[in-house]
C-alpha cells in the first residue's frame, strides 16, 4: 500500500491514502466458497472459474492441476494446490483501478505475477486488473503441494492526497522549473506530491521491461551518490514505451517530469513519468539518425505482429469448433494471441488455427521465424498440440520441428528460437499456429512478438563481408552500438554513409 509523509495534522484528521481498501480475511470469511467442514476434517473443491467479491473488489479464482481443481477452503485459509495450477485475478465491480495488492499466507505459501517468475508479496500499480499464479515448490507425481492463502488486501482508486495545510506548517509550493535530485528529496520530505521536473544522473537501473514499455531506475546529483531518487515505470520520451534494454546506462543524464511521492520509506517519482532529455537530447534518436544512434527502420523485419492491440491481419481457421465452444483463439491485451478449449470446468475436444497474413519471401535470403508463447495444462503434449506450421500459398501446411518449447507447463513466455524458413526463400508464405485438444487435455498456448525476418538480397539492401578492424561503428537492428560486434546483420555506419551488412 502506498503511503506517504503526511504532517501531524493530517494524520489527526484520519486522512487515507487510497480511495478504498478491501481485506479478503480468508480465516475468519468464506466468502460463499464451500466452508471448511471440522468435524470431518475436510472441505469441496472450488469449482473454477469462481468469483468471490467484498466491497468494491472482485477476486477471480481460476486453474487446475491434472485436470482438478486447485482451490479450497481449510480451517487455516484458502489453500491453493500444485505449482503452475492455481491463479487468481483481481479487478473492482465500480471500474475503478486496482493500486495495490498484498498477499498474506501461511510459511511457503508463494505467488508471482501471472507471466513472471518472481515471488512477491505486495504489487503497486494502476492496472485496470492484475493476475497473480501460485508458485510454491513443484508437486510429485505422488502428491501435490498445498498452502494456504491467509488475506489478500486490495487498494483501488485514485491514491493522491491532498495534504491540508497545517497552521504549524506550510505545504511546499510546486516547484519552478527544473530541480535537482537534493531540491526533489526535500520536497517529498515537507509532504509534497505533486508534478516536478528533476535533472539527475543514472546511478542504477532495477529493470527496463520490454513486455511492458516502462523503465525503473534512480537518479541522484552526482554519479558516486549510493542513494537519491526512483524513477518508477516511468515512460521514454512523450510518454512512449521504451522497446530496447540499452535506451537507458548508468551514467546517462536525464530531466524526468511526473509525480513526486512516497512509497513506504522510497522516495520516488510515480509511474507513467516521461522523458524530457536524455544527454542533453530533447527528443528520441531519429531513425536513420545522428552519430549517437544511426537508427534501423521499423519495418526492417520482412513481417512482424506483437499482438500487442490486437490479433492484427491474423485469421482464424476453426477446423473443428465444438457446440459448446463459440472460439478458440482470442486476443488478450496482456498476452497476445490466446487460444483454449478449456471451458466450465470441462476438457473440449477441438481445433484451430491462427493464420498470418501472406508474407512474400521474394529476394529474401536466410529467412528465420521467432515469437515468444507460454503454454500451461498441455501434460507433456505440448508439441503434439500447439503446432507451428507454414504453408506455401494455396499449398499444404507443414509443422516445423526446430521450435523450441516450454521446458513444463506454466505462464512464463519462451522465445522460440530462429526457426529457418531457408525452403521457403522467394515464395509466398502464411504463418499457421495450430492448436488441438482432447477430451482429456485441453492446453491454453499464448503467442505474441511475432517476427519474421531476412535479408534482402535484390531491392537496394546492401550486402557485403566487413573487416571487424576497419575505422567503422556498428549497430543492431534496434539502432543500438555494439561495441565488439560478433557474427550477424549489423548497420554499419562510416563516414556519413550508413549500409546494413553481414560480419561473418
Amino acid at each position: 500500500m502506498k503511503k506517504l509523509l503526511l504532517s501531524l495534522a493530517a494524520i489527526t484528521l484520519g486522512m487515507t491514502a487510497f480511495a478504498g481498501e478491501v481485506v479478503f480475511d480468508f480465516t475468519t470469511n468464506n466468502y460463499g466458497l464451500p466452508a471448511y467442514d471440522a468435524d470431518a476434517k475436510n472441505a469441496e473443491y472450488v469449482t473454477v472459474p469462481a468469483t468471490i467479491t467484498s466491497g468494491d473488489v472482485q477476486i477471480l479464482l481460476d486453474g487446475q492441476f491434472t485436470d482438478k481443481n486447485c482451490w479450497r477452503m481449510w480451517s487455516d485459509g484458502l489453500r491453493a494446490y500444485s505449482k503452475g495450477g492455481p491463479f487468481f485475478t483481481v479487478s473492482t465491480t465500480n471500474g475503478e483501478k486496482v493500486t495495490g495488492v498484498e498477499i498474506a499466507g501461511v510459511s511457503g505459501c508463494t505467488f508471482a505475477l501471472k507471466g513472471t517468475d518472481n515471488n512477491i508479496t505486495a504489487w503497486a500499480g494502476e492496472e485496470e486488473s492484475v493476475s497473480f499464479q501460485y508458485t510454491s515448490a513443484a508437486p510429485t507425481a505422488e502428491n501435490s503441494v498445498n498452502k494456504a492463502v491467509i488475506t489478500i488486501t486490495v487498494t483501488y482508486g485514485d491514491d493522491s492526497i491532498e495534504v491540508p495545510n497545517d497552521p504549524g506548517t506550510e505545504t511546499p509550493d510546486a516547484p519552478v522549473g527544473t530541480i535537482n535530485v537534493a531540491e526533489a528529496l526535500a520536497l517529498i520530505e515537507a509532504g509534497y506530491n505533486s508534478e516536478a521536473t528533476v535533472e539527475g544522473v543514472i546511478i542504477s537501473i532495477t529493470e527496463i521491461s520490454l513486455q511492458y514499455g516502462n523503465a525503473t531506475y534512480v537518479i541522484a546529483d552526482n554519479a558516486s551518490d549510493v542513494s537519491g531518487l526512483t524513477i518508477f515505470r516511468g515512460k521514454y520520451f512523450d510518454g512512449a514505451t521504451f522497446t530496447d534494454e540499452n535506451q537507458l546506462k548508468v551514467g546517462d543524464k536525464v530531466v524526468v517530469k511526473g509525480d513526486l511521492t512516497v512509497y513506504g520509506d522510497t522516495p520516488e517519482m510515480a509511474a507513467n513519468n516521461v522523458i524530457i532529455s536524455l544527454n542533453g537530447e530533447t527528443s528520441a534518436p531519429e531513425n536513420p539518425g545522428t552519430p549517437e544512434n544511426p537508427g534501423t527502420d521499423d519495418n526492417d523485419a520482412i513481417f512482424s505482429e506483437p499482438f500487442s492491440a490486437s490479433l492484427g491481419e491474423f485469421e482464424i481457421d476453426n477446423i473443428d469448433l465444438p457446440q459448446d465452444l463459440s472460439y478458440v483463439w482470442s486476443f488478450d491485451s496482456k498476452y497476445g494471441a490466446k487460444a483454449s478449449a478449456y471451458l466450465n470446468n470441462t476438457n473440449n475436444a477441438a481445433k484451430s488455427r491462427l493464420v498470418s497474413p501472406v508474407i512474400d519471401l521474394t529476394n529474401y535470403s536466410d529467412v528465420t521465424l521467432s515469437f515468444e508463447h507460454a503454454i500451461n495444462y498441455a501434460k507433456g503434449e505440448a508439441k503434439q498440440l500447439c503446432q507451428v506450421q507454414v504453408a506455401v500459398v494455396d499449398g499444404e501446411w507443414t509443422t516445423l520441428s526446430d521450435v523450441v518449447y516450454p521446458e513444463s507447463d506454466g505462464w512464463t513466455f519462451v522465445e522460440s528460437g530462429e526457426i529457418s524458413l531457408k525452403d521457403y526463400e522467394g515464395k509466398k508464405i502464411q504463418i499457421g499456429f495450430l492448436y488441438t485438444s482432447t477430451s482429456e487435455v485441453a492446453p491454453t498456448w499464448e503467442v505474441k512478438n511475432v517476427v519474421v525476418n531476412g535479408d534482402e538480397s535484390e531491392s537496394g539492401a546492401v550486402e557485403s563481408i566487413i573487416d571487424v578492424n576497419a575505422p567503422v561503428e556498428y549497430y543492431n537492428l534496434n539502432g543500438v552500438k555494439v561495441n565488439n560486434p560478433s557474427k550477424g546483420l549489423y548497420i554499419i555506419r562510416q563516414g556519413d554513409k550508413n549500409v546494413k551488412a553481414i560480419i561473418r
